[in-house]
């Protein structure tokens, strides 16, 4: 991306801001100053919304030509037209509300020829208690708040986040790991999204590995780990070393792509995720006992 590009891609939230501010401030200013200020900050605005619009449709069917589903598209078109820290926000925005809708539908984020390989079922007691607790903390605000505008107001907004809470945990269901003759698709609900090349695998095999990172998803000593609740169970080794880019929260700096010669993640099922590996690509399969936990990592238990 250009150095014009990524200047450009802050035009939006400057302009907002600058309305925002011209509409507090506004009110010592003079009538037809004021007005001939918004009505030029109006025009520039859509003139920038227009042209950025066709910037992230061009971007976004040239994703899509490319291969790419809509999600992936859609990141990488928003990449385009806004800074990263709010293209990462509207992204699991987005991803989290699509997820709530497909899962209203029966529908899953899953390929023609790909295999699902689901995860998250350990999560989904965790979410359901804080769905719970939201439930109860949205009818005691409703009825201790004396004031009817903020009651209602904070009504709306704890129904629209407990949604979005009911959106993630759809979401680890629509959108569980594939794997198809192409990729092994990597995912944690809408904020991880990792393809290794099915053609690199060389082994996979069932291990039981307690939790080791602080991260959900880390690198080290070349082994990328998805963590799900606490820990891996599955293990995939690759034929030679394979750079992926790890996910970055919004407000942080990405790290520069880092070489993996092994993947951890968890699968509801591992001896069927193994299974689903092997077909897809004629690769060694193994179950290892569940007993034995990796040297490098703590020896607490984890229970698959």
């Amino acid at each position: 991306m250009s150095r014009f590009r990524r200047l450009i891609r802050w035009g939006l939230p400057i302009l907002l801001v600058g309305e925002l501010i011209l509409f507090i401030g506004g009110g010592g200013i003079n009538p037809k100053v004021a007005a001939a200020a918004v009505v030029s900050l109006e025009l520039v605005l859509v003139l920038f919304v227009g042209s950025e619009f066709a910037v992230l449709r061009r971007s976004f069917k040239a994703a899509r030509a490319n291969g790419l589903d809509s999600l992936a598209s859609l990141k990488m078109a928003l990449e385009e037209v806004l800074p990263r820290p709010i293209a990462s926000v509207v992204l699991l925005d987005v991803a989290t509300w699509y997820a709530l809708w497909q899962r209203i539908r029966g529908r899953r984020d899953v390929g023609v020829d790909a295999v699902a390989i689901p995860y998250g079922s350990d999560l989904r007691p965790f979410v359901l208690v804080t769905v719970g607790l939201g439930v109860v903390e949205l009818v005691v605000v409703h009825l201790l708040v004396p004031w009817p505008p903020a009651r209602w107001a904070l009504l709306v907004l704890g129904v629209i986040s407990l949604l979005w809470i009911f959106g993630f945990l759809a979401s680890l269901r629509v959108m569980p790991h594939t794997i198809d003759s192409r990729n092994l698709r990597l995912r944690f609900a809408g904020f991880t999204d990792i393809m290794i090349p099915t053609e690199l695998i060389d082994k996979a095999q069932v291990r039981n590995i307690a939790k080791g990172h602080k991260r959900t998803v880390a690198v080290a000593d070349g082994v990328l780990t998805i963590e799900v609740a606490g820990g891996s169970n599955i293990a995939v080794s690759l034929r030679e070393p394979f750079e992926v880019q790890l996910p970055a929260w919004p407000w942080s700096k990405p790290e520069p792509p880092q070489p993996v010669h092994e993947v951890r993640f968890v699968a509801d099922d591992p001896k069927m995720a193994v299974e689903a590996l092997g077909q897809r690509r004629n690769v060694g399969s193994q179950v290892e006992p569940s007993d034995p936990l990796d040297s490098e990592h703590d020896d607490r238990p984890w229970r698959a």
